[in-house]
């Protein structure tokens, strides 16, 4: 018996590294403003850019304000650049994010498999 409490100890021993790796910090809070176009390269004809309205990081988590006509996104920027969290069109299913911060852009994208879009969503520090 007592090999089966060891594998669920490795787990969480495992769970505990791999989010001790994900440290959130407030280094590139502010305000981005949002674009989110077609990439080309990964979509059909007809997926049409998406309006996005400012995301605002705050201590490392990044949100946007909800609104029935343009998508949102929530998610967090680690210590070392990388974003990851989630992005919906309007009236969409909520969709897994990942990028990551050069300079003040944030680069990430954003799949729909169902409808054959993806998008590149770029994030620009606001002057």
């Amino acid at each position: 018996m007592r090999f089966l409490w060891a594998p669920a100890v490795a787990g969480i021993l495992f769970t505990s590294t791999a989010f001790a790796a994900d440290v959130i910090t407030p280094a590139h809070d502010g305000v981005y403003t949002a674009t989110a176009e077609r990439n080309p390269a990964l979509s059909a004809e007809g997926c049409a850019p998406i309006p996005l309205g400012a995301v605002t990081i705050i201590q490392g988590n990044l949100r946007s304000a909800p609104s029935p006509t343009l998508a949102w996104i929530t998610g967090i920027i680690t210590e070392d650049g990388h974003v990851k969290g989630f992005m919906a069109r309007p009236g969409g299913l909520r969709r897994p994010l990942e990028g990551r911060l050069t300079g003040d852009t944030i680069s990430a994208g954003f799949i729909e498999p169902d409808v054959m879009c993806a998008w590149q969503v770029e994030l620009k520090r606001a002057p």
